[in-house]
């Protein structure tokens, strides 16, 4: 379940932002930056997005299985009940070119 939910984390990530959280120049560097953990919201792409929905894709991401949500808590998380729509909508205009060059 866990492993599930740190993938809806990667998909989540990449809606908001337009790329993926784990990147580098060789397969071996994403996969190293994957065990660590080591993703960032940048301003430039991440400024419309609200702290809470950062809290959240940072909870679907972690690294320590025991300390990533599962799905009850992120069903339960305040910003899919009540923020998610709008924080949706603000990110998608400036969306478009982000996928078009980062999910080639």
């Amino acid at each position: 379940e866990k492993a599930d939910l740190w993938g809806c984390g990667i998909i989540m990530y990449i809606l908001l932002c337009g790329y993926p959280p784990f990147n580098g120049s060789t397969d071996a560097e994403i996969l190293r930056k994957v065990k660590l953990g080591r993703f960032s919201f940048d301003a430039s792409n991440w400024g419309r997005v609200s702290d809470e929905a950062k809290r959240l894709v940072g909870a679907l991401l972690n690294v320590n299985v025991f300390e990533r949500f599962g799905a009850a808590e992120a069903l339960e998380d305040p910003w899919l009940k009540e923020g998610a729509a709008q924080d949706v909508q603000d990110a998608q205009l400036g969306l478009g070119q982000n996928l078009v060059d980062n999910l080639r």
